[in-house]
């Protein structure tokens, strides 16, 4: 009954055509690349995110999307958001959600913000592949931009390469570019605790993961700390080719130095950021099951109200990072390579662009308990670099050190990390990188 129903529940809605489609935008179907390659993707909890003076969860997640799209978000996943089975005159989810016309109403303004909506789909033997396909096609003809592969109640394993390609071949039929995140566990067997993500290692990039085009990499929820070894491994090792990288921690940043240089992984570093809800506040938010999103705070405590007035603070770090990913193309898509240093506790990469006439990005992190100074020029030189006129600051997480950098000495106090364009023979002249907020206020 229950596979009938949602194949009914499928069947029964128009197919829409994508309107997540914009004019210039990654994977409009007026550029080349498909808009998920590189995006910045962002997990959110409805019923916390809203604010608990929201009428309804979606209609709250509605009255945010300025803030989401003033963090440069591409893609949101809205999770969870489980289906309930279909009845007359009811919403396909739970009341506190709100109702199928919330939902419409969210995909259309998150359209208009150019952000992309993802839906989870639980996979298991318990549910048949005509039932699994049946809620697919509702998200589908709903306009959400992907669907995100979680393991449900029983052994996700069953038939996973099958329903796989069914999954792919449905999405093709929709109009758009609609993507499937791989997120289940590495075994694939066994009972899976859907509720804890965090536990989840990223899935070996195997015949069945590689037909989904994004897999997630857990190895920063997995971190019991970030050192500086921890972070050269989140930065150059990269599970697989369109990794997402998830950015909580078991344990949080203990100091916002650390939640910044945890933060210049995911953005600048080599995979693309799947970022929860409140991490970019130094929370822990998708962990404690009672927790609201804190738009507003008392004195003295953490909210999106004094992240955002402080210019030093957290909120607004995450913003620069994710506004030089989309000013650019080489921190969405350039090459890394690592650099030496000297010391050992301070990590350096370089990204280069695939496009021709972009300088290149040097990024800094000081994981020292003490201020350096570093010498790059003969290691930019030997990667075949000339910092003809220097290194032009683009972000600093510090204050009160001159910003006036170049090869020969980059200064940077403990915790401290540092991104400039380094200026390239030939181009001097290059447009530099200028951050440009999608911001809606």
């Amino acid at each position: 009954m229950l596979v009938l129903l949602l194949l009914l529940l499928g069947a029964s809605l128009p197919l829409r055509a994508q309107t997540l489609a914009h004019k210039g935008w990654v994977g409009s179907g007026l550029t080349i690349d498909a808009w998920w390659k590189n995006a910045t993707f962002y997990q959110l909890d409805p019923l916390r995110f809203a604010g608990v003076d929201s009428p309804g969860a979606l209609a709250g997640v509605s009255s945010h999307l300025d803030y989401l799209q003033s963090l440069d978000v591409d893609a949101v996943i809205l999770s969870p958001l489980p289906l309930l089975p279909p009845s007359a005159g009811r919403p396909p989810f739970e009341q506190a959600y709100g109702t199928t016309d919330d939902l419409d109403r969210l995909e259309q303004q998150a359209s208009l913000h150019k952000i992309r909506l993802i839906a989870d789909l639980p996979i298991s033997a318990n549910v048949s592949s005509d039932a699994m396909l049946g809620a697919a096609r509702f998200w589908l003809s709903r306009g959400v931009g992907g669907l995100r592969l979680i393991a449900g109640s029983g052994d996700p394993s069953a038939d996973l390469p099958e329903r796989v390609r069914l999954l792919r071949k449905l999405c093709a039929g929709f109009v758009g570019d609609r993507v499937l995140i791989w997120d289940l566990p590495s075994s694939a067997t066994g009972t899976v605790d859907a509720a804890t993500p965090s536990s989840r290692r990223a899935a070996p990039r195997n015949a069945t993961a590689a037909s989904a085009q994004l897999t997630v990499d857990h190895r920063a929820a997995e971190l019991s700390a970030l050192d500086a070894g921890a972070l050269r491994q989140l930065v150059s090792g990269a599970v697989s080719p369109n990794a997402l990288l998830a950015g909580r921690t078991k344990e949080q940043p203990k100091s916002l130095p650390e939640a910044k240089i945890l933060a210049t992984a995911l953005l600048a570093g080599g995979e693309a950021p799947l970022l929860s809800s409140g991490q970019e506040l130094g929370g822990d938010l998708p962990g404690n099951a009672s927790a609201a999103m804190p738009w507003q705070g008392a004195a003295g405590l953490t909210s999106v109200a004094t992240e955002d007035a402080d210019p030093d603070s957290l909120l607004n770090w995450y913003r620069k990072l994710s506004g030089l990913r989309h000013a650019g193309s080489a921190l969405r898509d350039g090459s890394v390579t690592m650099m030496d240093t000297g010391y050992p506790d301070v990590v350096a990469w370089v990204r280069r662009s695939k496009t021709a006439g972009e300088n290149p990005i040097l990024v800094v992190c000081n994981l020292t308990g003490h201020a350096v100074v570093l010498s790059l020029r003969a290691q930019l030189e030997s990667l075949g670099m000339k910092a003809g006129s220097g290194i032009v600051p683009l972000a600093l997480s510090f204050r009160g050190v001159n910003p006036s950098f170049t090869a020969s000495g980059i200064a940077l106090p403990a915790g401290g990390v540092y991104l400039g364009q380094i200026l390239q023979p030939g181009l001097e002249d290059a447009p530099a990188l200028v951050v440009s907020h999608r911001r809606g206020r």
